[in-house]
């Protein structure tokens, strides 16, 4: 499946009929679902350890009083929003400069790995006529678990570093 590795006029018109969902990047990306889960189960915990303190009965410890109990929560709460905010941020927009300046290329799964939530695919591919094999963390959803080792799927490939490479219909709906 050789490719030029030089994007066309025709291949990059192609890409603005392809929207990149924000809601396929979290139901299939790892990444960018961890990071918008962590700061919503921060601040759960918070507000319970602030007003309810079910979690505190739960654990029957009696060690966490107030205000510390709030406080770490609160702390934790903040902390999750500095940190995985700024990365679901940055994987979201990677993901899009990705599909914007990427090259379209057809590519073969070679490994499958699931567990429970979560897994890893891997997938080969060909770019001026030199192999590569890229993977990703995905969160299980009806489109990762229709993949299987063999198949043949659209691989889009940074324009920057060819090593680089996610599948194309994991993210974008196309119109």
């Amino acid at each position: 499946m050789p490719h030029s590795y030089l994007p066309s006029v025709a291949l990059l018109a192609y890409y603005t009929h392809m929207k990149v969902s924000l809601i396929k990047i979290i139901k299939s990306d790892y990444i960018a679902l961890a990071s918008l889960i962590a700061p919503i189960v921060s601040i759960i915990l918070y507000v319970d350890a602030k007003y309810f303190g079910v979690l505190q009965q739960y654990l029957r410890s009696g060690e966490m009083r107030e205000p510390l109990g709030s406080l770490l929560f609160l702390g934790i709460f903040i902390a999750s929003i500095l940190i995985f905010v700024p990365v679901l941020y940055f994987r979201i927009k990677n993901i899009q400069t990705h599909f914007k300046n990427g090259i379209e290329v057809k590519g073969q799964i070679v490994y499958v790995n699931l567990w429970k939530d979560r897994g890893r695919i891997e997938y080969i591919y060909e770019i001026n006529g030199e192999t590569y094999k890229a993977g990703t963390a995905v969160h299980r959803s009806k489109f990762v678990d229709s993949l299987t080792e063999g198949q043949v799927v659209d691989i889009i490939v940074s324009a920057k570093n060819p090593k680089k490479a996610l599948i194309k219909d994991m993210y974008v709906v196309t119109e």
